[in-house]
Parts: structure tokens; C-alpha cells; sequence
């Protein structure tokens, strides 16, 4: 299947699968987080975020979308904008996502 680049609101995508940038906390965050909780229902879809509970960072998880157009969201927890991103992005290149917050968490305890 050819990569297609689509600019439109998350919450409205017919897909099967959105994938979110996740609290690693089962609450409702702000800006496109709190979006896709609105347009989902967010009594919903805050109960399945805390049946899972939380998520480690690098990891995923994945719930229904409720009342969007997908089939699923998979919330994953990436690093916040900040420090965490360069070192990760040096690291990409040759280490595992494990490896890479391992390093982190050594170096910035």
C-alpha cells in the first residue's frame, strides 16, 4: 500500500486505527489529546484509558474510538518536547527504543 499524506483533522479520519501522543496517565490532556477525547466521547473513552492504566514511555496501548470515524486509537507515550527528543533522536540510529530510555534514565535521573 503506497504512503498517502493527508492533511485533515485526526477526529475525523475514516481509518482503522488513529494513533494518539499519549499521557502516560489515564487523563485528558490538552490541545489534539483533548480533541480526540471530545469527539470520542469522553466518558468512554476515559473509562478504557483507566482500565489499562498507565503507559510506559515507548510502550502503546489501544482502545476503541468510540465515536470517531476510526475503528481504534492507539495512544502512545513519546517523550515530551524537550531535552528527551535530541537524545533519543541521536540515539535512533543505532539503538533499540528500550536502549535509548534506558540511556536516558541513566544519564537524567
Amino acid at each position: 500500500m503506497p504512503l498517502q499524506i493527508v492533511r485533515n483533522n485526526i477526529v475525523n479520519m475514516q481509518a482503522d486505527a488513529i494513533v494518539n501522543a499519549a499521557n502516560p496517565y489515564p487523563v485528558i490532556g490538552s490541545g489534539v489529546d483533548s480533541c480526540i477525547y471530545k469527539a470520542a466521547g469522553a466518558d468512554k473513552l476515559l473509562a478504557a484509558r483507566k482500565q489499562i492504566g498507565p503507559i510506559a514511555l515507548g510502550q502503546a496501548a489501544i482502545t476503541p474510538a468510540y465515536g470517531l470515524k476510526a475503528k481504534y486509537i492507539i495512544h502512545a507515550v513519546t517523550p515530551r518536547w524537550s531535552w528527551q527528543w535530541s537524545i533519543i533522536a541521536k540515539a535512533w540510529p543505532c539503538l533499540s527504543w528500550e536502549r535509548a530510555i534506558i540511556a536516558i534514565q541513566r544519564d537524567y535521573p
